[in-house]
C-alpha cells in the first residue's frame, strides 16, 4: 500500500474505533422501557480475558456503505504478554495480509516488545472492535496503547443490558465521547465471551456499517511456534 494509504488507514481506524473526523455513531435519544442495567458488563468479559493463561478469538469483519472493509482475523495471547494478530482480506479494496507477533521480548517489526500488548489488545477489542488494530497494522502501527494506559484512553460509558446477553455502551475516547456500540455475549466455562459486535459510523459521503463476529477459545493450547517472531502459522 502507498504511503497515502497508510495514512488513509489510520485515519479509517480512528473513524472506525472513535467517529473522529466525522459525527461518531448514533446512541438512542433516550433510555427505552425495556432497557436495564448491565447484567454482563464489559469489566466481566475484560476480565475473563485478561486472566486467562492463554486464549484465541477468531474473527469475521465487514464493513459496508462509505468505506467496505471484508476480513478475518485471528488473535491469540497470553497472560503473560504475548500476543499474534493475523489478518486477511480486503481493506479499502486493497487485500491484505498482515501479521504482528510479540514474543515478550521484541516484536515482528524489529521492536522492542510492549510492556502492555496483552491489555491493549483486549480492551481494544472489547471497547472498539478488533478492526481498529489491523486497521493500524494496515497504516503500519502496532496495536494500540501497547505502551500502557489503553484503560484510560477508552473509556465505556453508560453501559446497559438492551436484551438478555446483550450490551450497549457510549464510548469515549481521550476524554471525547465518539461512538455508540452493541455487544453480544455467552457464557463460557472460563467466562462470559462476545459473540457479535455492531457499530454505525457517520461520514459526510454517508454511513459505515461495521459487524464484527467472534468465536472465542479462553482455554487454547499453545502450539510451540506460536509465537516465532518473523514467522510462526
Amino acid at each position: 500500500m502507498t504511503r497515502d494509504g497508510s495514512v488513509t488507514a489510520l485515519a479509517i481506524a480512528a473513524l472506525v474505533a472513535c467517529g473522529g473526523g466525522g459525527t461518531g455513531s448514533t446512541a438512542p435519544a433516550a433510555t427505552t422501557p425495556g432497557d436495564r442495567p448491565a447484567t454482563v458488563s464489559l469489566d466481566d468479559l475484560e476480565q475473563a480475558l485478561l486472566e486467562a493463561q492463554a486464549w484465541q478469538v477468531e474473527a469475521r469483519i465487514t464493513a459496508n456503505g462509505a468505506i467496505a472493509v471484508d476480513l478475518t482475523a485471528s488473535v491469540l495471547a497470553t497472560r503473560d504478554n504475548r500476543v499474534r494478530l493475523h489478518a486477511r482480506g480486503t481493506f479499502m479494496g486493497e487485500p491484505q495480509d498482515l501479521r504482528w507477533v510479540s514474543d515478550g521480548m521484541r516484536t515482528s517489526d524489529g521492536a522492542a516488545a510492549p510492556p502492555h500488548a496483552t491489555e491493549a489488545i483486549v480492551i481494544g477489542m472489547t471497547r472498539m472492535g478488533v478492526l481498529h488494530n489491523v486497521a493500524r497494522l494496515v497504516g503500519k502501527a502496532a496495536p494500540d496503547h501497547a505502551d500502557g494506559g489503553a484503560r484510560d484512553w477508552v473509556v465505556a460509558t453508560d453501559q446497559r443490558s438492551t436484551a438478555p446477553g446483550e450490551l450497549a455502551f457510549g464510548v469515549t475516547v481521550a476524554g471525547q465521547p465518539s461512538g455508540y456500540a452493541r455487544v453480544w455475549a455467552t457464557p463460557s466455562p472460563q467466562g462470559p465471551v462476545m459473540t457479535r459486535r455492531t457499530i454505525t459510523v457517520h461520514f459526510e459521503a454517508g454511513d459505515m456499517v461495521v459487524e464484527e463476529t467472534y468465536a472465542f477459545d479462553l482455554a487454547v493450547e499453545l502450539p510451540s511456534d506460536a509465537f516465532v517472531v518473523g514467522g510462526g502459522p
